[in-house]
């Protein structure tokens, strides 16, 4: 398999012939109860505004149910194009695609919150990485610090996904991220931590989803590891450098 930098990025698979749309965002109410998949941001990236995956084109302008005066948010955005002829993109995106009508495809987008792509002195692993997820391949995670009475909690979601546990969904998680169950010096004299974590693993479709214990290795802040002890194989990830990020030519045009 090729290094990770070599591949080519998930988003030059989005098509060229559509058009965006701006959507009015739920208010809380209405994301309350909703499932993980119905929502874009989901419910585990914080986010000020969300809309619903799963509408009719129609529909998409305006949710029912907002409860305030409406307005279009910059944040939010859907593309609409004809019939589509690309399912193997969409699955390996690991997007909910939704067909309307037999023909009209879209897809929900979302402008990230711009504090939560980089680490702090606080939250130092905060932000976007890449790494690879064997046979799917690269796959793009936001990892987000959850403060708690006792612990802090390190959540990696996923922001472009596979078949079997799609974007959205948090792909491991580890309970105590300031706590190490160990240490060992390197070569380069930094000191590596380990910690006891959890990763998710589900069928096609994201069916039958459980939770695995794994262990994460905190290289650096910018490499990180993940030990999947059910496969016997560990996933590398390494942070994304958003002023490097390489952009398709249609986008830095």
């Amino acid at each position: 398999m090729p290094p990770i930098a070599d591949q080519t990025p998930p988003w030059t698979m989005i098509a060229t012939e559509a058009h965006a749309v701006r959507v009015y965002p739920l208010n809380d109410d209405a994301v309350a109860g909703l499932p993980v998949r119905q929502v874009w941001p989901s419910s585990h990236i914080p986010a000020i505004h969300r809309t619903l995956t799963m509408m009719s084109r129609n529909a998409s302008i305006r949710h029912p149910g907002i409860g305030e005066e409406p307005f279009v948010s910059k944040n939010l955005f859907k593309f609409f194009r004809g019939e589509d002829r690309s399912t193997l993109n969409y699955i390996t995106i690991g997007m909910l695609r939704v067909v309307v009508n037999g023909r009209d495809v879209y897809e929900s987008f979302a402008r990230l919150q711009s504090e939560l792509m980089r680490g702090t002195k606080e939250k130092p692993l905060q932000g976007l990485w890449v790494g690879d997820y064997s046979a799917h391949g690269p796959e793009y995670l936001l990892l987000v610090y959850e403060v708690m009475e006792n612990n802090t909690v390190l959540h990696a979601v996923k922001i472009t996904g596979d078949p079997n546990v799609p974007r959205g969904e948090i792909t491991f998680r580890v309970p105590d991220i300031v706590n190490p169950m160990r240490t060992k010096p390197s070569d380069d004299g930094t000191t590596r931590k380990y910690y006891p974590a959890w990763g998710q693993i589900a069928g096609y479709g994201f069916t039958s989803s459980e939770w695995t214990e794994a262990e994460f290795v905190w290289i650096s802040d910018e490499e990180i590891v993940l030990r999947w002890f059910l496969f016997d194989r560990a996933s590398t990830f390494r942070r994304v450098e958003l002023d490097d990020l390489p952009l398709p030519a249609m986008m830095a045009q």
